[in-house]
């Protein structure tokens, strides 16, 4: 059950993550995919593992081994990067 879990999740993918915090309501997730496809990387998963004070952290694992782009573009729509992780080799 843990190896189809992580698998789910993206863990061991190759791929780079990225969490941020967006507002729980419907529709916030949009602008963050926008960007993501704008510059042309792939995701691979999204991850939502708990809600704080009306704002939900969610987990990108993304196909990309350049994550600046995807986190400048991120800062300036004012979506809030809480970590990042390059992908691993």
């Amino acid at each position: 059950i843990l190896n189809v879990f992580l698998e789910v999740i993206g863990v061991g993918s190759g791929a780079a993550r990225v969490e941020v915090l967006l507002p729980d309501y419907p529709g916030a997730l949009a602008p963050v995919v926008r960007v993501i496809g704008d510059l042309g990387v792939n995701i691979v998963s999204v991850f939502s593992p708990r809600a704080q004070d009306g704002a939900r952290v969610l987990i990108f694992r993304l196909a990309t081994r350049e994550l600046e782009p995807v986190l400048t573009a991120l800062a300036r729509e004012g979506i809030e990067v809480v970590s990042a992780e390059e992908a691993g080799d």
